[in-house]
């Protein structure tokens, strides 16, 4: 009895954090928003008054793609493990997780969680596990493509960094280097085998366990699970470059054209949405809302944009980003009563 009301207490503490985590976040990003909105509000109004929404109707099909070729992508690594999913469900379980991303704590953590839940509902028995695999390598292949792409470009923008002042030169590169330090860390996920010959790497490893609660074993066991087949693995990574963070680079600079503002050069838009999403990594504020924002606006202004502008492309860009993710709720509850339709028609046929 006694063990059971600790356990609830525990269990009643860890709740309480949670909420207080995501109010935090949420209060946080809020802030950081206003923050910037506070110091060029007319310039911004100004701004969005300006805006051709025309321009909103390319850059919708260019996010739009990144998620269905992010979809295309988990299915194809599903297909891999033997699990046979449609590619609307594929599509329906990543919208979902995006949803749950936003209005859960943990962010994209608490999505995919959300995610491997439904999915272990749709594979087969004794799947499950490696259904669950499957998210976690769909998130390496696409986090260690963004960290790739963010660190390359950074070697063709010097001229944008070398114009960050302040705060910003701290945080930008604090950010690049840790771009660079994931790149590294996904090498040693996919090639550790190989780096095993290196005095003290196993001990490395070990600690790297120790300290994240076996995360590292558990990693390294889901890249294994696809190490035959790494033509699958490369198809992913180079896919996710093009089609997935190179639209996202796109739906910028079509919102910078809908406001005039199109000065930047190209390898200023990738690496500026390149750094913002690397900047969501960072579990400061809720879906790295605000954080992305400021990290987006900042390089964008190095690259030559209006400050003003380059706030409101900030923040068309979060309504964008919260549009997709709210409609994530649509396929939950179509999902939802999808099931409650299935279950009703079973339970009539055998009352027949």
């Amino acid at each position: 009895m006694e063990e059971k009301v600790i356990m609830e207490d525990k269990k009643q503490k860890s709740v309480i954090k949670q909420i207080f985590l995501f109010t935090f976040q949420i209060s946080l990003a809020v802030a950081i928003i206003v923050w910037m909105i506070s110091k060029n509000k007319e310039q911004i109004i100004a701004a969005f008054e300006n805006f051709h929404f025309i321009w909103l109707v390319p850059g919708l099909i260019f996010y739009a793609t990144h998620i269905f070729v992010g979809a295309w992508r988990w299915r194809m690594l599903l297909n891999v493990q033997n699990i046979k999913i449609t590619f609307f469900d594929s599509l329906s379980l990543t919208m979902q997780g995006f949803f749950f991303s936003l209005v859960l704590p943990g962010g994209a953590l608490g999505g995919d969680v959300v995610k491997a839940a439904f999915l272990i509902k749709k594979t087969p028995k004794g799947n499950k596990l490696i259904g669950s695999f499957t998210i976690l390598v769909d998130r390496i292949i696409g986090m260690s493509s963004l960290f790739a792409l963010a660190a390359i470009t950074t070697i063709f923008s010097y001229e944008a960094l070398a114009n960050l002042k302040g705060f910003s030169i701290f945080f930008v590169y604090l950010l690049i280097a840790g771009c660079i330090g994931g790149l590294g860390a996904a090498i040693v996920l996919f090639f550790h085998d190989k780096l095993n010959v290196i005095p003290g790497f196993k001990a490395l490893l070990a600690f790297g366990d120790k300290i994240s609660k076996n995360a590292v074993s558990r990693l390294i066991n889901a890249i294994d699970s696809y190490r035959t087949a790494w033509k699958t693995i490369l198809l992913a990574f180079l896919v996710s470059i093009v089609f997935v963070h190179t639209m996202i680079a796109s739906v910028i600079f079509c919102i910078a054209g809908g406001l005039d503002a199109n000065k930047a050069s190209p390898t200023t838009y990738i690496l500026a949405t390149s750094i913002a999403n690397a900047a969501e990594c960072v579990p400061a504020t809720q879906s790295g809302i605000g954080t992305r924002d400021y990290v987006l606006q900042t390089i964008l202004c190095s690259g030559g944009i209006e400050k003003a502008k380059a706030i409101t492309i900030a923040l068309i860009y979060t309504a964008i980003i919260l549009s997709f993710n709210l409609c994530g709720g649509l396929f939950f509850a179509f999902s939802k009563l999808t099931v409650s339709e299935n279950k009703k028609l079973k339970d009539e046929s055998i009352k027949e």
